[in-house]
């Protein structure tokens, strides 16, 4: 490289220090981004968006969460202009009691997808992972929602096995 000679033997005497030091390292194993992931499926989720303005935005938030403290199975996502509501079809009718007053918005035939993650890695980058491994396996999200220890992925009832299954080979 400099110009001047050099002593083959020089050469193989670095390979050969080179590949002992690297043998004695032990080989880094890569887990994938879901390796000791928990899953979770739930079917006949129903999803309910509850159009509501600033001023009874807090209203229908606080009624929500009562029927959260009485153990109902209910989620709650607040935008702005409307509250989205996940539940399940067994919640409903206490559900519409409460409050249909307020002409909630029903869509029914969803499946619930949660992942349970152990490891620390980036929020954003792993929904990005399960969107896009979900739909080159063919299963269209609905919706997903994510806390720090938790993501949730709304899909279609007819693809919920095929999500799951997708899931999970991916977690081993």
């Amino acid at each position: 490289m400099s110009g001047n000679e050099v002593d083959p033997n020089t050469i193989v005497t670095a390979i050969m220090r080179f590949s002992r030091e690297a043998s004695k390292q032990e080989p880094s194993q890569q887990q994938g981004a879901l390796a000791g992931s928990r899953f979770n499926l739930v079917t006949d989720i129903i999803d309910i968006t509850i159009p509501t303005g600033t001023s009874n935005q807090t209203a229908v938030v606080e009624q929500l969460s009562k029927l959260q403290k009485r153990g109902l199975n209910i989620k709650i996502h607040q935008y702005q202009g409307s509250v989205k509501v996940i539940t399940t079809s067994e919640a409903m009718s206490e559900f519409m009691q409460e409050l249909w007053q307020y002409h909630p918005v029903i869509r029914e035939g969803y499946s619930e997808l949660n992942v349970s993650h152990a490891q620390e890695t980036s929020m954003y980058d792993r929904v990005a992972l399960l969107t896009d491994l979900l739909f080159r396996h063919g299963v269209h999200l609905v919706n997903a929602f994510f806390s720090p220890s938790e993501i949730s992925l709304i899909v279609n009832e007819e693809d919920a096995s095929k999500a799951f299954e997708v899931l999970r080979s991916q977690s081993r």
